[in-house]
């Protein structure tokens, strides 16, 4: 997702959010169960929310708006414990907002990366294939390029973009969820034996790479997306652009999702 689409998608929640407001605060004012000083307090409670709401917060501010904390009185204990939280969410409309917030969060994860330059025999891989630190202190973010996948395990395979027809030049997955871009030589520094115990199918090596390389995210389901977004609707890519440095052959390759 580049910064333009990004800025669309923004102003896209950013609308969403509004609307979602509006519609609390209708809600709030139809509701005959508050009076007109609740219902104001309320209303300026929404109007300040900036953050994704609680939920569990907003049952116990209006249960307290109730008075439901009688435990002599059966209909208010059976609301209170069982019906509250579908009357928030449900009700007052407060699930289209959490939904509204947790679409404008996901979106940081889609953001493409920079370009970032590598000079060498490149690996893609997943970054727990490549130290033998994985759970003692490894950085993977310090790597060139890293991130994770949006959706989790997954097989890949990196085609090289020629005249005729994109030709297959690797394949790679991943077991903790992540992707990762580094030199081969900075690999067998961290873990010597990765050649012998990750084979060809577990990581792309581009040889005597030279260019710039950089994380896609690129929305694979736009009409799906475009009714819902969904970050599911998005996949993670490996894109770049160089040559071998040795032969002076172009390398314009990218990776794409093939399996699970």
């Amino acid at each position: 997702m580049n910064k333009y689409y990004y800025k669309e998608k923004v102003n896209q929640f950013d609308n969403e959010l509004a609307l979602a407001k509006n519609d609390i605060i209708s809600r709030i004012n139809d509701c005959k169960h508050f009076s007109n000083l609740d219902k104001k307090y309320l209303i300026e409670k929404v109007r300040e929310i900036t953050i994704s709401p609680n939920l569990l917060g907003w049952k116990d501010l209006i249960g307290g708006i109730y008075g439901i904390n009688a435990y002599n009185d059966h209909d208010r204990f059976d609301f209170y414990f069982n019906k509250l939280e579908q009357f928030v969410e449900d009700e007052l409309g407060f699930g289209r907002l959490i939904s509204a917030f947790r679409n404008y969060g996901a979106l940081s994860c889609l953001m493409d990366s920079e370009y970032v330059f590598i000079e060498g025999d490149i690996v893609i891989t997943d970054p727990c294939y490549t130290t033998n630190s994985w759970c003692n202190g490894f950085d993977p973010y310090s790597l060139p390029l890293c991130r994770d996948t949006i959706y989790g395990d997954w097989s890949c395979t990196t085609y090289n973009k020629e005249e005729k027809e994109d030709r297959e030049i690797g394949q790679f997955c991943a077991d903790a969820g992540m992707v990762c871009v580094d030199t081969l030589d900075n690999i067998l520094v961290r873990k010597p034996t990765f050649l012998e115990e990750y084979p060809e199918w577990c990581r792309t090596i581009i040889p005597n790479f030279k260019g710039k390389v950089k994380i896609e995210v690129v929305c694979v389901n736009k009409e799906k997306d475009e009714e819902q977004f969904d970050i599911f609707n998005y996949e993670v890519r490996i894109v770049g652009d160089g040559c071998d440095k040795k032969t002076g052959k172009s390398y314009n390759f990218y990776t794409t999702q093939t399996g699970l």
